[in-house]
């Protein structure tokens, strides 16, 4: 992945701004506008001059978030607002899957099953697996949470018809959150319409455990770094303006209707 450089100032050379705000030109105007007009050097008037053109710009400017005038994406106060309310919902979220894990025993060695189609006996075959850990990123309320089919890291432990499974080898893959598990998050969810399904041969009856600490899983700094990814992920992206609103991050889920 390559990493971006930082911006480099134009004026006085210094690495980690640009021109447009540069302290040094700040400062010289400052200085420059408590003095006579007379008084001012070239340098100085074309300092506050700058300063000037920098303000009628940022008055133009309209941001592709919300809208509106006087600010960009960047300095977006109800973007900023949405991801600190899309942060707070993560993090309940994440507390409540906690619990539903608890109450059906999914977690770091319950035994999962699937159901996989032997072309040469025309039967469906079950196949079973353990679950070693979850893809944590997936773990979350918007359109890539519970209907994911990468949820949860399994290692296969073949099938009884061992010949429909590669001979039971032993291999990890990534399996979708259990039916029952999904119910309990879900109510309403349409079994029908989710391709991917599992379901929890045995659970775990003690010491639930998810592959990390579940501070760690549900503290504000891990939900606060997930949510501004997925807002960097759905937001900004191509020329369309209507894609690049707030239209984009509601239909992508991450802005869910207070109760």
């Amino acid at each position: 992945m390559r990493s971006r450089r930082s911006p480099q100032c134009t004026s006085c050379y210094q690495v980690g701004h640009t021109r447009r705000s540069c302290p040094a030109i700040k400062e010289k105007a400052a200085i420059a506008l408590a003095k006579p007009y007379e008084q001012r050097s070239y340098g100085e008037k074309h300092a506050i001059e700058a300063m000037e053109r920098y303000k009628e710009q940022v008055k133009e400017r309209t941001c592709a978030y919300c809208d509106k005038s006087g600010h960009n994406v960047a300095g977006c106060k109800l973007r900023k607002d949405d991801i600190v309310v899309a942060t707070t919902q993560l993090v309940s979220w994440r507390k409540d899957f906690l619990v539903k894990c608890k109450q059906v025993g999914l977690g770091v060695g319950a035994m999962l099953t699937t159901e996989s189609y032997n072309h040469s006996t025309g039967y469906k075959v079950p196949r079973y697996f353990i679950a070693v850990s979850f893809v944590f990123d997936n773990l979350t309320y918007w359109s890539q949470g519970i209907n994911s089919e990468k949820a949860v890291v399994v290692r296969n432990l073949g099938s009884f018809d061992l010949k429909a499974t590669g001979g039971g080898r032993l291999y990890e893959e990534t399996l979708a959150l259990p039916d029952q598990f999904v119910l309990m998050m879900d109510p309403n969810v349409d079994f029908d319409r989710r391709y991917y399904r599992s379901k929890i041969e045995s659970t775990v009856v003690d010491n639930i455990s998810i592959g990390i600490s579940n501070e760690e899983f549900v503290s504000v700094k891990a939900c606060s770094e997930r949510v501004n990814r997925a807002f960097n992920e759905v937001h900004g992206r191509g020329m369309n303006k209507k894609k690049r609103s707030r239209w984009s991050i509601e239909q992508a889920g991450l802005l869910k209707k207070q109760d």
